[in-house]
């Protein structure tokens, strides 16, 4: 007798932790659409990593530069997230508090090397054998780049879905 109660007591506590999941799985808390998130609507559109008198900076320097453009109708915030050019070190510099990128608009950040150059510089210099990594907040990758020589002044682009 003891073993047909204790097996209709486990079958009762099944029934109810499905009975639970359904019920979170159908109606969920948050309500309306889901927030865009840097990880599908941020993408890596230019690189120009042989800056010679090309494009300036705030300072009047020509360091590299990354193009971010945020894809969708809406603003994206990516702050805390973080650029790298070698995984194996990690992120080496990370988005200030406020980088919004507005609905298909565009953000630069200068790969200077030298942070004190202003808000939006690395503390990293591109090369064209590195590879470029944009990661989420906890450091996880969201997209990369292998980058490749091009003739200075010029950037590696992405047209439609292609680098060139």
């Amino acid at each position: 007798m003891r073993k047909h109660s204790f097996i209709s007591f486990i079958l009762v506590l099944l029934l109810t932790a499905c009975l639970i999941a359904v019920i979170i799985y159908i109606f969920p808390s948050q309500k309306g659409p889901a927030p865009e998130t840097a990880a599908s609507s941020v993408i890596i559109n230019e690189v120009m990593t042989s800056n010679k008198g090309s494009v300036p900076d705030g300072n009047g320097n020509y360091p590299d530069w990354i193009e971010f453009y945020n894809t969708t109708d809406q603003s994206v915030d990516i702050s805390a997230h973080g650029l790298t050019d070698d995984m194996l070190q990690g992120v080496k510099w990370v988005f200030p508090a406020g980088s919004v990128i507005e609905p298909h608009g565009y953000l630069i950040v200068y790969c200077s090397g030298d942070v004190n150059n202003g808000t939006m510089h690395a503390g990293f210099k591109l090369s064209a054998n590195d590879d470029l990594i944009f990661t989420d907040a906890l450091g996880k990758p969201i997209t990369s780049l292998d980058l490749r020589a091009v003739a200075s002044g010029f950037t590696l682009s992405l047209v439609n879905g292609t680098w060139i």
